[in-house]
């Protein structure tokens, strides 16, 4: 299973492994600093070996950033990145949420795969 960062926010303590970013988590690093009306930047990171595939939302404080992707897990992360909105200034907790739920499934799924064959 590919190792994935979730990081809301700037700060070093505001990231978490896929596993451990609950909802919850991610929906409140995002309420909290908009609420004292800073844009937060939410961070996925893929790592693989040799290899950082990385989904940012822009931000005024940070520029969005994203690598090109070059397998398929990456495409499909992209789409749905797109899809959920990520990739505007005003973004929704929600979107970010679902887009975290739909990464767990999609890696789920291909893990099953890989275990069958």
């Amino acid at each position: 299973m590919p190792n994935v960062i979730i990081k809301v926010g700037t700060r070093a303590e505001r990231f978490r492994e896929i596993e451990e970013a609950t909802d919850e988590w991610v929906w409140m690093r995002i309420y909290e600093l908009r609420s004292v009306r800073l844009s937060p930047c939410f961070t996925v990171s893929l790592l693989r070996t040799g290899r950082e595939f990385i989904l940012s939302t822009p931000t005024a404080s940070h520029a969005g950033k994203m690598t090109d992707p070059v397998n398929s897990l990456e495409h499909e992360m992209l789409a749905i990145w797109r899809r959920m909105g990520l990739d505007q200034d005003d973004y929704t907790a929600g979107a970010a949420v679902s887009f975290v739920r739909h990464l767990r499934a999609l890696i789920k799924g291909r893990s099953q795969k890989m275990m069958i064959f």
